[in-house]
């Protein structure tokens, strides 16, 4: 899933929108390191560098930072939905954690409370609204202002006529099935009359 690298490797790799590189000798914010990588996973995943300096010639100073990283790990998957594993090294007698970053669903930016971050170079900014676009389009069709009259009902309920699904679109007591395309019975139990306008 991930490009596993070594100590050596990550000390001659470019640091960009796929790697950051950290120096945090001793800690590092931990809501600093969530933009982190939720800019990370907006620019296609990739991994979130503790104990080598982002200076060229980079150097292993080793990092503290961290120091459960399993239940870091844990925090960064429950706040980004995306996946984060971890690898630590002990590299001339210095820690190095590196946190691999997975990609963003398609279709959808990651955020972290409420702004989703992203990297231009090597620096971190709230995603420009084009990239956002962009990204929304890669899911298709986009719903949320497709209305087809001004009562607020929204134009999926056609799309589910559309379909063959039968029943009242407006009051859905009475539960709608899939009759019309071959198959017999109710599919939904739709009793407490969800409301398509809301």
């Amino acid at each position: 899933m991930y490009e596993s690298m070594t100590v050596e490797e990550l000390l001659e790799a470019k640091e960009g929108e796929n790697i950051q590189f950290k120096e945090a000798k001793n800690r590092f914010d931990s809501g600093e390191a969530t933009k982190c990588c939720c800019a990370l996973a907006n620019c296609g995943g990739g991994k979130l560098v503790f104990g080598i300096t982002d200076a060229r010639p980079r150097q292993v100073v080793g990092s503290r930072a961290f120091e459960q990283p399993e239940r870091t790990r844990k925090g960064l998957i429950d706040k980004l939905k995306v996946m984060v594993d971890f690898q630590l090294f002990e590299y001339q007698g210095k820690r190095v954690l590196v946190f691999d970053v997975a990609s963003r669903p398609l279709g959808l930016p990651v955020q972290a409370d409420g702004i989703a971050w992203w990297y231009e170079g090597d620096s971190l900014i709230p995603m420009p609204e084009e990239i956002r676009r962009r990204i929304y389009a890669e899911a298709g069709f986009d719903f949320s202002g497709d209305y087809n009259d001004l009562t607020g009902k929204p134009a999926i309920a056609d799309s589910i006529k559309t379909y063959g699904f039968s029943g009242n679109y407006d009051d859905l007591a009475n539960k709608p099935t899939l009759g019309d395309n071959g198959f017999t019975g109710s599919y939904f139990d739709l009793s407490n009359k969800p409301n398509f306008a809301d």
